[in-house]
């Protein structure tokens, strides 16, 4: 029986991927500029041995790097420059001249030929990067999603981890949402849902982390965060939220459950846990309620 290491196709997939994603990671200037430095050294690889070493093949490298991993003028600048070199040291090599139009129209179809595979890549490039922000966006409100913001927050957690910086977290959940959904149609609690989210977004600042969980429950992650200014950050959201909801019907507010973690928790899922108790524990003191807790020891 074939085992998984004995497949053909599995090393050089896992090659491939790996190599992607280290060019992923490099700056881009410095692609940008290894990929001019690839096409002149072609070109000068070219002149030093005597013979016609370039080859599409050889020109695709360059180009590919720039247009899918830099950006797609990057892609149409290098493409150019790869048609310009390849021609001009076919020309220097030969041991008979060649009239000027057809060089001309050698170098013409190397550059269009370049410029599609170019243009061919970045829009690849541009597809992947739209599918991979859907997978991460709520379609309706355009916050993150969970697998987003658990993404996000846990990259927040090992740095105030490592610092040792507080960080805050808002569990939120709307009062008489599901009266407007029931009474007004699920229209009106969209505009609902909309309209929280973007209470959240003027309310908080750009290093906060706002996502929606589902349904009508949000949350907001506020990095370097700790009590007192926690509690300013809630104050600006439930005005801002007041505003935002105001004569939308059915008093929509929004229950509260706050933690501030002067100790970094193991895992996002026990702050989110602690966040979604003290929630339930708002709404159980009524509408419009916060709930803040500051954690110094998890184990408790």
């Amino acid at each position: 029986m074939e085992t998984p290491s004995a497949h053909p196709d599995g090393p050089r997939t896992g090659l491939l991927s790996r190599l992607v994603a280290w060019l992923d990671g490099q700056p881009r200037t410095q692609l940008f500029a290894s990929s001019g430095i690839m096409v002149a050294a072609l070109a000068g690889l070219s002149s030093a041995i005597g013979s016609e070493i370039a080859t599409v093949v050889f020109y695709l490298a360059p180009i590919s790097i720039a247009a899918y991993f830099v950006g797609r003028w990057q892609g149409r600048l290098v493409a150019f420059l790869s048609s310009v070199a390849w021609t001009v040291m076919e020309e220097a090599l030969r041991p008979t001249s060649t009239p000027l139009g057809v060089v001309v129209a050698s170098g013409v179809n190397r550059a269009v030929l370049f410029l599609v595979v170019s243009e061919l890549l970045s829009s690849l490039r541009d597809a992947f990067n739209h599918e991979r922000q859907l997978a991460r966006t709520d379609d309706l409100t355009g916050l993150a999603n969970s697998r987003a913001f658990g993404e996000l927050a846990e990259f927040e957690l090992l740095r105030a981890r490592r610092y040792g910086r507080p960080l805050s977290l808002l569990y939120l959940d709307l009062d008489g949402f599901k009266t407007i959904n029931d009474q007004q149609g699920h229209a009106a609690g969209d505009v609902v849902l909309q309209r929280a989210a973007g209470a959240l977004r003027e309310s908080l600042r750009r290093t906060d982390i706002v996502a929606r969980l589902g349904g009508d429950e949000f949350v907001v992650l506020l990095p370097e965060t700790g009590t007192e200014s926690a509690d300013i950050v809630i104050g600006k959201v439930q005005q801002a939220l007041g505003r935002a909801l105001q004569g939308i019907g059915a008093g929509t507010t929004a229950s509260i459950g706050a933690v501030t973690a002067d100790v970094t928790p193991a895992t996002v899922q026990a702050l989110l846990d602690r966040g979604d108790k003290l929630t339930y524990e708002s709404k159980g003191k009524g509408k419009n309620q916060v709930t803040h807790v500051t954690v110094t020891n998890w184990a408790a």
